[in-house]
């Protein structure tokens, strides 16, 4: 299913440019070729306001803001970060093995242009670099500013990411005294991914000329030695460049003042929609990027959930946040071929989903879907009606009313169930006998993870053959005999195999009990003596206790002592999953029917990483997935992320416990999903 994207980048792409990438190809050493790069990129430097060369290289943006710092970093290089993308340029410089200086700011705030020329007048740098326009929190750094600060330092080189702002903007570089200028063409080019640009000055040409290692295919001397001649290093992404010519002539027909006019309306279009509902800027407003809107969701707006029903309902599509602050906001791109009328249909089509004005949905909750909500007493019950109103009349509800009670004692349910105050619960497994004759009994996997967490910079868990060792170790259908009654279903991922279309049954047996070769790996480990640990556990859960008094007997075969601490749900929320101050912990992780929203959690960026796990290319296959459009592409990507979790030994995944449901015999239509709630609206009572 494709969807119009009103996301960060890759943004949706016009039948135009289209059909130009579908020019026939020709050869990039002959003369029409020559011709083609000598129509573009006159009007491509206007665009960067530089008399500078500009070069055109076949690649993600991310190659030649590698290639810069390999260019022209010769004592160091001071990375400004300020979001999820600067803070992975902070990274891309240490793995090119340059002596890298990191200036931190909050997520949301701008380069401090104080805060900068105070660290450079460190004389540590002689390179910097900046982005423009933080995509992760919607925030824009003054680079005017900014430039007037590096103006100071005249041996510093200045590397600007430029990619969500070229072209939505006027950014002039010569005047700004930008030397290495670097943009893309995905975003508000918009023009598929495939082709970056970046313009060097002669200062920075020359500081290559001394920098050894710079490579060969981001070579600035290659590059200027076959710009002179009209032509790139290596064979182009010559469709991309059909592509960039069709655009640029568009461009220079609306004119660019009007370009730079449309950005800054359909900007403002969505800025004061969201204040209208009353969310607000994640950056202070006059640092808001002109080419998206990141918002908080202080409404607690069930985000995710809007952005399906707009995919489902219109075949759009919006950002839920990235990084760390995934969830917490959302982001609306404005940029590219966009106008003031498309975004006015998406805001439309958001406000058919979205009631308007409403800034009370925490305490009374709307949705679109086939019940009203009605009463919410806390930690008692829920009522719902049935909405008459509801669009789809093949999920109309059956009942009329709702009332879900919120009970924790299992005995007490048992009870309410059999006086007939409940006519369905899940209950249980143990429970199912006690009800014998009575009750229709229905079980299933749920999508629930029962995981044995580690937490990695608790010094023995940051050894791969140690977590390996322990999942070696634990006997799961011993657990799932003793703790579930056999009612689980054994797990080698932190997927369920109910999500059966992302699921690796590749990695089934993965892990089977062996006690000689955990013993093998604790020896390989340093820890043949072995050690000991605190397990926190929730005490409100008897599963995950009993589970770690097992778990902890089965340690003691590799010398691994293992003690139990129980804490209140509200302690082990701040402490294990908010702060990661714990050692180990078993919980139950609740299953989401997007596959990013399982395996996101062990994003490094993600904000409760409680695990403290970190792998570049686990990150690079999570964030590819979320604007992958294929769909076999995306299953391949999170098979892929599975595995890398399981040869990690990120944690013990040890099974997905069974939903068992009770139901009084004459209400039937029950269904499962492979998530943890009731679809009331097939259930009616027969007779």
């Amino acid at each position: 299913m494709s969807y119009k994207l009103f996301i960060p980048g890759p943004v949706e792409v016009s039948e135009k440019t289209y059909k130009a990438m579908a020019t026939p190809i020709m050869g990039h050493r002959s003369k029409d070729f020559v011709k083609l790069v000598e129509d573009v990129m006159p009007r491509l430097k206007q665009l960067f306001y530089t008399e500078d060369p500009v070069f055109l290289s076949t690649s993600s943006s991310w190659g030649v803001m590698e290639g810069a710092v390999r260019n022209v970093v010769k004592k160091g290089v001071l990375n400004c970060c300020n979001g999820a993308f600067s803070d992975k340029w902070y990274d891309v410089s240490k793995r090119c093995g340059k002596n890298a200086g990191e200036l931190k700011f909050d997520w949301g705030k701008p380069v401090d242009p104080e805060a900068l020329e105070k660290e450079l007048s460190t004389g540590k740098y002689d390179a910097v670099t900046i982005i423009h326009n933080e995509t992760s929190t919607g925030t824009m750094s003054d680079i005017k500013a900014i430039s007037e600060v590096l103006k100071k330092f005249p041996d510093v080189v200045s590397i600007v990411d430029t990619v969500s702002s070229f072209s939505a903007m006027p950014i002039k570089k010569d005047e700004l005294g930008i030397d290495v200028m670097v943009t893309g063409c995905q975003k508000a080019l918009a023009i598929p991914p495939g082709l970056s640009f970046c313009s060097v000055s002669e200062k920075a040409m020359k500081r290559a000329a001394e920098v050894e290692g710079r490579g060969y295919y981001f070579d600035f001397l290659e590059f200027k030695k076959f710009y002179d001649k009209s032509q790139t290093p290596s064979t182009p992404i010559i469709s991309m460049i059909f592509a960039l010519r069709s655009k640029l002539d568009d461009i220079f027909a609306e004119g660019v003042e009007n370009r730079y006019a449309r950005h800054l309306e359909n900007n403002r279009i969505v800025r004061d929609w969201g204040k209208g509902y009353g969310f607000e800027l994640f950056p202070e407003e006059k640092y808001g990027s002109v080419t998206l809107n990141c918002f908080k969701n202080n409404l607690n707006v069930d985000i995710a959930a809007v952005n399906e029903e707009l995919k489902k309902r219109f075949n759009m599509m919006f950002n839920c946040g990235y990084g760390k602050i995934k969830g917490t906001t959302f982001r609306i791109s404005n940029m590219g071929d966009e106008t003031p009328e498309t975004m006015r249909e998406l805001l439309r089509n958001l406000d058919s989903i979205l009631p308007e004005g409403y800034d009370d949905q925490a305490a009374n909750p709307v949705g679109t879907g086939p019940f009203k909500f009605v009463e919410y007493t806390p930690s008692q019950r829920i009522v719902l009606e049935k909405n008459e109103d509801y669009y789809e009349e093949s999920r109309m509800a059956q009942v009329d009313r709702v009332e879900f009670y919120i009970m924790t004692d299992s005995a007490a349910v048992i009870s309410a169930l059999q006086s007939g105050q409940l006519d369905i619960a899940s209950i249980n497994a143990d429970d199912a006998a006690v009800l014998g004759d009575q009750f229709d009994i229905y079980n299933s996997p749920q999508n629930m993870v029962q995981i044995f967490a580690l937490n990695h910079e608790f010094e023995p868990f940051g050894s791969l053959e140690v977590r390996q060792a322990i999942n070696y170790c634990i006997d799961k259908q011993q657990i799932i005999d003793s703790v579930f009654g056999g009612y689980a279903t054994e797990l080698y991922t932190n997927f369920s195999p109910v999500m059966s279309l992302y699921y690796n049954d590749e990695l089934e047996g993965a892990y089977e009990t062996d006690v000689a070769k955990a013993q093998e790996l604790m020896e390989q480990a340093g820890y043949a003596d072995g050690f000991s640990f605190t397990v926190k556990v929730p005490a409100n859960y008897q599963a995950h206790i009993d589970t770690a008094q097992i778990i902890a007997q089965q340690l003691q075969q590799i010398n691994i002592t293992m003690n139990i601490e129980t804490i209140e749900w509200a302690t082990w929320l701040e402490d294990v999953y908010t702060n990661a101050s714990y050692e180990g912990t078993i919980i139950g992780l609740t299953g989401k029917l997007d596959p990013d929203d399982v395996l996101g959690r062990f994003e490094s960026t993600y904000a409760r990483n409680f695990y403290n796990y970190s792998n570049p290319t686990y990150d690079q296959l999570i964030n590819d997935s979320v604007t992958e459009l294929d769909e076999q592409t995306r299953i391949d990507n999170y098979k892929q992320c599975q595995q890398i979790l399981t040869d990690d030994a990120v944690a013990v995944y040890i099974c997905d416990p069974n939903l068992v449901v009770a139901s009084r015999k004459d209400l039937k239509g029950y269904t499962f999903y492979p998530v943890t709630f009731h679809d009331m609206t097939k259930l009616y009572y027969e007779g």
